[in-house]
């Protein structure tokens, strides 16, 4: 009976690096920042990451004169981002979908430069407005410089600073921070009615170190998103000790405990007592 070898193992493939989407934009936050830097320019009032509804986030959210408008970033001009802009009906008069201009320069072959010629006409049908944002390198200050163009005029919902959605969406919005996170970015990064509450916890430490819990919830004056004060303070204290132990220190050393903000504490010594000499 012939005795089989062992074979070696197969070389690894070498790892193919992570190819770049677009050639100027690294992602959809920095195709975000022209357009947010555009409507700015143009007197336009501007949130980030706005949830304005229970099943939508959306990128930019821009007032001006009474009317809302909504706009979606993103590097491509796909189904999903058409259907995200789509069913913002309920939110905003005006929508819009940010895309890169097509590199004419780089696709030379006509079919490649003519394809988004059925996904424009779809948007234009739907009545959602797409921006083109034109790269310009500057070869003498070794900057990229943006254009904003309008490729797709979007519908308008007539509306007016009284009507009702205008004071409906605005009621949230200015519950928001303008600049609390980056459009495009991902991982859950927009504002929730419990962030609200721990900004103004943090707000209400940061301004009194040592504070107690019950002095924090009388100081928030029933701003949170709990139903009374009695949950508040049973759900802070957790929540102050775990989800939040980055920025907030608890001093349990004595009754009632202390809160602090990090590098606010008071030295090891004279939080057990020790004093020194």
């Amino acid at each position: 009976m012939a005795i089989k070898r062992r074979q070696e193992p197969e070389p690894l493939a070498p790892k193919k690096t992570k190819k770049r989407k677009h050639k100027y934009f690294e992602n959809e936050k920095a195709l975000a920042l022209p357009v947010i830097q555009h409507f700015n320019d143009n007197g336009f009032e501007v949130w980030q990451e706005a949830q304005l509804s229970s099943h939508a986030i959306h990128d930019i959210v821009a007032v001006k004169d009474g009317l809302i408008s909504i706009i979606e970033c993103k590097l491509s001009l796909t189904l999903s981002v058409m259907s995200q802009a789509h069913f913002s009906n309920g939110s905003c008069n005006i929508k819009y979908i940010a895309v890169p201009a097509p590199d004419k320069t780089r696709r030379r072959r006509k079919m490649s430069y003519l394809d988004r010629g059925f996904p424009l006409e779809v948007c234009n049908r739907f009545g959602i407005g797409v921006l083109y944002v034109h790269p310009r390198p500057d070869w003498a200050d070794n900057k990229t410089h943006h254009h904003i163009s309008v490729e797709v005029v979007p519908n308008m919902v007539a509306s007016d600073a009284n009507g009702p959605l205008y004071t409906r969406i605005m009621k949230k919005l200015l519950t928001i921070p303008k600049e609390f996170c980056e459009a495009g970015g991902k991982g859950g990064g927009y504002f929730t009615p419990y962030k609200a509450t721990i900004k103004n916890v943090r707000d209400i430490i940061e301004k009194f170190p040592g504070i107690h819990l019950s002095t924090i919830i009388s100081e928030l004056k029933g701003k949170h998103h709990y139903a009374h004060d009695r949950s508040a303070r049973s759900s802070l204290r957790s929540c102050l000790k775990s989800f939040e132990k980055k920025w907030c220190f608890v001093d349990e050393s004595a009754h009632p405990e202390k809160y602090y903000c990090n590098g606010e504490e008071p030295d090891a010594d004279n939080r057990f007592g020790k004093g020194t000499k």
